[in-house]
């Protein structure tokens, strides 16, 4: 119900949202403007670890030319694959290529995926310096 209640908070501030099952996303995509998702991680190479259905819809926006923006805080960037460690993904989640993401929305403005990197060494930098 993440989805529902994200919609619900967008209409709130005035954003025009229309809803629709993960399913549906190959009929009406190419009435779609942009797709906006959350975020459950974010992988050093700007991949996106996110629900189940989030890389199909993303991989069904980029063949349509629909940018994908997901909006996520700062710290879902992960730092567990940056250490060498391979996220554990349940049947839950799925990753997302970096090149389906036109970008990140963060509390510190836009991030692009190739850019993510240097960020989260930017983030070590003043959390262990």
């Amino acid at each position: 119900m993440e989805g529902k209640q994200f919609a619900n908070d967008l209409v709130a501030l005035g954003v025009p949202v229309t809803l629709i099952a993960d399913s549906a996303v190959t009929s009406v995509i190419r009435g779609v403007s942009l797709v906006l998702v959350g975020a459950d991680s974010v992988l050093r190479d700007g991949s996106l670890v996110h629900k189940t259905g989030t890389r199909n819809i993303a991989w069904a926006a980029k063949r349509n030319r629909v940018p994908v923006y997901s909006l996520s805080e700062t710290t879902k960037l992960s730092v567990q694959d940056f250490l060498g460690e391979q996220p554990n993904l349940s049947d839950l989640f799925d990753v997302t290529p970096a090149e389906s993401i036109t970008s990140y929305i963060t509390e510190e403005g836009e991030l692009a995926p190739g850019k993510v990197e240097l960020r989260i060494k930017d983030l070590q930098n003043e959390v262990y310096s």
